[in-house]
């Protein structure tokens, strides 16, 4: 079976010895941020930086009658390279974890 390009893409980065994390010491912050969305909605490129809009569902109590809404929380904007390795990581880590990013119809049916 032939691999994924993002994951084939991956394993010839760490025979490059390219790694983000190994090339500079990574000091972990206890007092970060813990950002929870919903969904990545929108996805841009501007030059060589990528745009990750996120969202997270919130009830608007205002509105009669209280909906639902996708409120914007933020963005998340990296290098390309960055981004490459932000997906190669998230699929490799999807994938070990049991939850495969690759939906069957099955799993349609799991999407709340």
């Amino acid at each position: 079976m032939k691999k994924p390009k993002i994951v084939a893409e991956r394993e010839k980065a760490e025979e490059l010895d390219f790694n983000w994390f190994g090339a500079v010491p990574l000091v972990e912050n206890l007092y970060a941020p813990d950002t929870y969305a919903t969904e990545a909605t929108f996805f841009a490129v501007n030059g060589d930086a990528i745009s990750i809009t996120l969202v997270s569902q919130r009830c608007d109590t205002a509105a009669t009658p209280p909906h639902l809404a996708n409120v914007v929380i933020g963005r998340l904007v990296m290098p390309i390279a960055g981004a490459r390795g932000l997906a190669a990581g998230l699929y490799d880590f999807l994938c070990k974890a049991g939850h495969p990013p690759i939906m069957t119809p099955a799993d349609a049916g799991e999407i709340q």
